[in-house]
């Protein structure tokens, strides 16, 4: 379903929704973190401020790496996600 969350000119309202999610940002649970990572997966390739994440992807990313045994099966990200540059490959060689 994230995939589906992108588009390259927002409304008034889905901005304010995006605004919101920067509240996400203190949710630790072991999904949340794969959760923002999949979400910035995907509004990464917009290369502008229009969907820019307010969290912080190389600490997500870290959380990630850290939890990923825990991290439940449906909220892991997948093999092509792991690969993408939305953070530095540093931080996935120990997935």
């Amino acid at each position: 379903m994230v995939e589906s969350c992108v588009s390259e000119e927002l409304t008034a309202e889905e901005q304010q929704i995006l605004n919101q999610l920067e509240f996400l940002g203190n949710d630790f649970h072991l999904d949340a973190h794969a959760c923002r990572l999949k979400l910035s997966a995907v509004t990464v390739w917009l290369g502008d401020e229009s969907m820019k994440c307010p969290w912080n992807v190389q600490d997500e990313m870290k959380e990630y790496v850290l939890k990923h045994a825990y991290v439940s099966s449906a909220c892991r990200l997948s093999k092509d996600e792991e690969t993408l540059p939305i953070c530095d490959p540093s931080c996935t060689k120990s997935l």
